[in-house]
């Protein structure tokens, strides 16, 4: 119901939170209709259960009011704790977890992430422009989109915040700031809508991705359809590590008018969450 493995895992995550913020009684207030930690387990079961925040509410016996204070209060107190606690890995790190067959594979170990872009249903805007700019083509409703990006060994390592869905996956890349958090030489593994080799060349960052067909050429070439397979069979980490964040039910439901600008760190906490799974990967154990 709340996506840890257990209860004992849950309450060692909100003893962490409560002492990031200097104590469970911190968090206490006087009259309160839930205590901290049911708080806490009450937001959790917006996020994963997949019932409606009124069915949620109605479970736990209080008001709307309330139950809309405490997941927000809760939703912007668990973005800051994990954005501090689980902080952008460096270069080294990433390479120490590096799964052996990265570096078989694509004959290096400086590949730092790999990205795609995934998009959240939203409720229709009443006024036409935010209609426009949150419409997707795509998916032809109204969405958010997000650019995540998974280390090799299957961790999520990057969020950027919330674009309405008329964004291309480009200009996404673009704009959520990703370049700045790589350094010269650095690689990132796209798919095939991700041609921006010259606007990570300018950064001093390599882009891999699929091969294309160059120009007169009719078919890939036996070299490129095994490169194409291998990126592919790479880029299963960050298809799987999409899964687990739409695990969290809260993405079943349609993100609410009233709740937009709250949903760049919804998303946040889903994906970081997600973390606490089981890895992906067995991360470089063969390298013995």
């Amino acid at each position: 119901m709340t996506g840890f493995s257990s209860w004992e895992v849950l309450r060692a995550f909100y003893r962490l939170v409560c002492s990031w913020i200097g104590g469970e009684e911190t968090l206490k207030q006087h009259n309160q209709a839930l205590e901290p930690l049911d708080q806490f387990f009450f937001t959790m079961c917006i996020l994963r259960s997949g019932s409606s925040e009124a069915r949620v509410i109605l479970d736990f016996g209080i008001s709307t009011a309330t139950g809309s204070r405490y997941f927000r209060k809760w939703i912007r107190l668990l973005a800051q704790v994990l954005r501090w606690e689980m902080p952008y890995p460096s270069r080294s790190k990433v390479q120490e977890r590096m799964p052996f067959e990265f570096e078989i594979a694509l004959r290096s170990d400086k590949l730092r992430i790999i990205v795609d872009a995934t998009e959240v249903q939203m409720e229709k805007p009443s006024r036409k422009v935010l209609d426009r700019h949150t419409f997707s083509n795509y998916k032809h409703r109204n969405t958010v989109k997000f650019l995540v990006g998974v280390s090799p060994d299957g961790c999520i390592i990057y969020v950027s915040l919330g674009y309405g869905g008329s964004i291309s996956d480009i200009d996404l890349t673009k704009c959520c700031g990703l370049a700045h958090a790589l350094q010269r030489c650095d690689e990132v593994m796209g798919d095939k809508g991700f041609h921006m080799h010259d606007f990570f060349a300018n950064f001093g960052v390599h882009m891999v991705m699929p091969p294309k067909k160059g120009r007169g050429q009719a078919y890939l070439t036996e070299e490129q359809i095994q490169q194409t397979r291998c990126i592919a069979r790479l880029r299963i980490h960050v298809e799987r590590a999409m899964g687990r964040i739409r695990q969290f039910g809260f993405f079943n439901n349609k993100v609410k008018i009233t709740q937009v600008d709250l949903i760049s760190d919804i998303f946040y906490v889903c994906a970081m969450l997600s973390n606490f799974q089981p890895p992906l990967s067995a991360g470089p154990l063969n390298k013995s």
